[in-house]
């Protein structure tokens, strides 16, 4: 969503839920920021490499310029020590693997290999 190169549907809701999960246990923002470049740059820290075709379809020219060989160039992070010091979804749901794999699956940054809800509703965590 905040690339601007995906439509806006149920799959992007499950990405929402993946987060909530997360504040609902945790009681605190996931990605704690409101700054898109920094909110990149947590998301690819605990969710991985954006896939190419993601980067060539960003609608902002201005963070299309953020990544570089596929990933986010973190010299233009203007508060990385945010990004450096954000936990993974590993190191805070430590010991609870069901959770840990049902976040995982709802943060898949590829909206095409991304839990459904019908599949999420049928996860082992529930």
């Amino acid at each position: 969503v905040i690339l601007q190169c995906c439509k806006w549907d149920e799959i992007s809701d499950v990405w929402s839920i993946g987060c909530i999960i997360c504040e609902l246990f945790t009681g605190e923002l996931f990605f704690p920021t409101h700054s898109d470049e920094e909110h990149l740059a947590m998301i690819e820290k605990n969710c991985g490499k954006y896939p190419s075709w993601m980067i060539q379809k960003c609608q902002l020219t201005s963070l299309r310029k953020l990544f570089r060989d596929g990933y986010i160039n973190q010299d233009k992070i203007e508060h990385i020590e945010n990004v450096i010091g954000l936990k993974t979804v590993e190191e805070v749901f430590e010991g609870e693997p069901e959770l840990i794999d049902l976040i995982r699956r709802c943060l898949e940054i590829d909206p095409s290999r991304r839990i459904n809800c019908m599949e999420a509703l049928r996860h082992p965590f529930f």
